[in-house]
C-alpha cells in the first residue's frame, strides 16, 4: 500500500511540474518495448492488414497505367513476371526496352525482388492523391529481416549514396526526355533520379510502406558510382571533389570556396573563460581563416572575465566584444551579435564548443554556399563520445529532439545516417552556420522562444522560405552542454520551459501532427535511434 500511496504522489508532482500531456508522454515512454522485432511488425502492418483499405470496385475502373520496364540483367524476369501475376492491381505488361511502354507510369527494376501484392495498387493511389508527380519511391525490406524506412526526398542524403534503391516509378514522358540525352544503353536508377531533379525540380513522392523485398544486397561499381554524383553536380554548376565517406559505400562531397567570404561567429557568454578559451581555441586551429569572432557578454560577475576579453581584443584583431545587458535571452542576443556582424555568413557557437580537427569550418561553409542551403548543422559529441547532436527530428516525445542521442558516435547509425551528410528539419545553434540573407528572410530567431526550442523554430522558418537544413557529419566538436546556463531545475526555469514548449507545439502543430519529411511514420518517436514503432 505504501508504494502505491508513493506512486501516485509522485506522478502527482511530477504532472503539477510537467502537465498532463508530460505525464502521458512519460507513461508512454515507460510501457513501450525497448525493441520492437521486425518479423512480428510486419504481420501487423504488411498486406493483410491493409486490405480492409483496398477499394476492390474502383480497381474493376480503373485502367492500368502502370507497365513493368526491367534495367540490366539482374533481375529474374520468370519470376518478376509470376510475381505481377498475383498483384491485385496488375499492370499493361513488362518489357525490356521503352519502345514497346505505352503505360503513362513505369516500374523501374534493377534487381531481384519479390513485391507485395497491393504494390502496384500503392502506386497508383499516390499517383492520383498527389497530382500525378514525376517520380515515386518507397520503403523495402531485405530478405523479409532487414527493413529499410526512409525519409521523404532527401537531396543531400542520396548525394551521400542511393537509399532510394533500385525501384522506382517514373513519368513514362519523363524518362522517355532523360533517355534521350544519354548515351548509356542500359543506364542505373541513381542516374535516372539526379536527372529528374534536373529536369523537374523535386516533384517526388515517398510511400512510406515496405513494397517489395529485395534479395540482393549489391553494391555497382564506386568508379561509376562517383562518376554518376560528380557529373550531376557538375550540370548543377558545382566544382567538387569526392571522395570515400565515414561509412562503406558512402560519399564525402568537398564543395569549391572560390571566393572566401567572410564568416562572423557569433558566440554568447557569461563568465567560464576556461571554456571559452577552449572553443576560440578550437576555432583558431582552423583552416578557414577569414572569419570574425563576435563574443557577447551577458552580465559575468567575474573580474578575471572582463581581463580575458581585454587581452583578446589586444591579441586578435579580428575579435570584438560586445556587451548585453540586459537578462539572458539566447534570441536576443544572437539577433544583437548578428546586427554588429559583417560577414555573409553567419556561425553560432554556444561557448561550451570545441572544434575536433581543422576543417570543420571550410566543411560547413563549403555546403552553406550552395544556393539551395540555408543551414548547415555539425556533428557533436558528449564527452564520452557519445552522440550530442546528429540532427533534430521534430516530432520526438512530442514536440522535437536530436537524432541518435546517446548512440555512441563510432557507428553508422540506422541507413548509414549518422555518418551521411543529409537534410533536416532542424539543426541546433550550439554549432550552427547560416546564411545571412536567409536568416533576414526571417527575421531571426524569436525572442519570445528565450532559451527552448529557439533554433528548431528558426530553422523550420528556414524551411519554409524553401532553403535546405543540411546536417553534416563532417564537422565535429564536443559539446559540454549547459555548463554555462546551467540545468532547468528550477520552479521558474521549468515554468518558462513549458509555456515556450506549448508556443512552439502550437506554432507548428502541422508538422508534428503529419510527421517530419526526414524521419519515418513507421518509426519510434520515443527512442532516439530509428527504432521500429510499436
Amino acid at each position: 500500500m505504501n508504494k502505491i500511496v508513493q506512486s501516485f504522489w509522485k506522478a502527482f508532482f511530477y504532472t503539477k511540474r510537467v502537465g498532463l500531456r508530460g505525464l502521458c508522454r512519460r507513461l508512454q515512454r515507460k510501457f513501450q518495448p525497448k525493441i520492437v522485432q521486425y518479423g512480428p511488425w510486419l504481420e501487423r502492418h504488411g498486406i493483410k492488414e491493409r486490405r480492409e483499405f483496398w477499394n476492390r470496385r474502383q480497381m474493376q475502373v480503373v485502367e492500368p497505367i502502370i507497365d513493368v520496364l526491367l534495367l540490366g540483367n539482374s533481375v529474374n524476369a520468370e519470376k518478376l513476371c509470376l510475381d505481377l501475376k498475383k498483384q491485385i492491381w496488375r499492370p499493361r505488361g513488362m518489357y525490356t526496352d521503352i519502345k514497346h511502354c505505352r503505360g503513362e507510369y513505369l516500374l523501374l527494376v534493377s534487381e531481384d525482388i519479390k513485391l507485395e501484392r497491393d504494390a502496384l495498387w500503392q502506386f497508383y493511389q499516390a499517383i492520383e492523391n498527389y497530382g500525378k508527380p514525376d517520380m515515386l519511391y518507397c520503403d523495402h525490406d531485405i530478405r523479409y529481416a532487414e527493413p529499410i524506412f526512409k525519409p521523404d526526398f532527401n537531396y543531400d542524403l542520396l548525394l551521400s549514396y542511393n537509399y532510394i534503391g533500385n525501384v522506382i516509378v517514373v513519368r513514362r514522358e519523363v524518362l522517355e526526355r532523360i533517355l534521350a540525352s544519354m548515351q548509356e544503353k542500359v543506364p542505373l536508377i541513381y542516374d535516372i533520379i539526379f536527372r529528374i531533379i534536373e529536369l523537374g525540380g523535386e516533384d517526388i513522392v515517398h510511400i512510406a510502406m515496405p513494397l517489395y523485398h529485395s534479395f540482393i544486397k549489391r553494391t555497382k561499381e564506386k568508379t561509376i558510382i562517383k562518376k554518376i554524383i560528380g557529373e550531376h553536380l557538375t550540370r548543377m554548376g558545382y566544382n567538387v571533389t569526392i571522395s570515400e565517406g565515414k561509412a562503406r559505400n558512402t560519399w564525402h562531397i568537398q564543395y569549391e570556396i572560390e571566393k572566401e567570404p567572410l564568416i562572423s561567429i557569433i558566440i554568447p557568454n557569461k563568465d567560464h573563460i576556461d571554456d571559452l578559451s577552449k572553443c576560440l581555441e578550437s576555432v583558431f586551429r582552423q583552416s578557414y581563416k577569414k572569419y570574425e569572432i563576435i563574443v557577447i557578454e551577458n552580465n559575468s560577475e567575474k573580474a578575471d572575465t572582463f581581463k580575458y576579453y581585454e587581452s583578446l581584443t589586444q591579441k586578435y584583431t579580428n575579435v570584438r566584444v560586445l556587451y548585453w545587458t540586459k537578462a539572458f535571452n539566447y534570441s536576443l542576443i544572437n539577433n544583437y551579435g548578428v546586427r554588429e556582424a559583417k560577414g555573409d555568413y553567419l556561425l553560432f557557437l554556444n561557448n561550451d564548443i570545441e572544434f575536433t580537427g581543422t576543417e570543420a569550418i571550410r566543411e560547413m561553409l563549403g555546403v552553406c554556399i550552395r544556393k539551395d542551403v540555408g543551414v548547415v548543422g555539425a556533428k557533436l559529441f558528449y564527452p564520452d563520445d557519445s552522440i550530442q547532436h546528429a540532427g533534430v527530428i521534430v516530432g520526438y516525445g512530442g514536440i522535437a529532439g536530436h537524432a541518435f542521442l546517446g548512440v555512441q558516435g563510432s557507428e553508422d547509425g540506422y541507413m548509414n545516417r549518422l555518418k551521411c551528410c543529409q537534410d533536416y528539419s532542424a539543426v541546433t545553434a550550439a554549432c550552427m552556420m547560416v546564411k545571412r540573407e536567409a536568416f533576414y528572410k526571417v527575421r531571426g530567431f524569436n525572442g519570445k522562444l528565450q532559451v527552448a526550442f529557439n533554433d528548431v523554430d528558426f530553422c523550420l522558418k528556414v524551411l519554409s522560405q524553401g532553403y535546405r537544413i543540411v546536417y553534416t557529419p563532417f564537422a565535429e566538436a564536443y559539446h559540454y552542454e549547459s555548463k554555462t546556463r546551467g540545468i532547468e531545475n528550477s520552479y521558474k526555469k521549468i515554468k518558462r520551459f513549458n509555456q515556450e514548449v506549448d508556443m512552439f507545439r502550437v506554432k507548428w502543430k502541422d508538422i508534428i501532427s503529419t510527421g517530419d519529411s526526414a524521419y519515418n511514420p513507421n518509426l519510434s518517436l520515443y527512442r532516439w535511434d530509428f527504432s521500429l514503432k510499436y
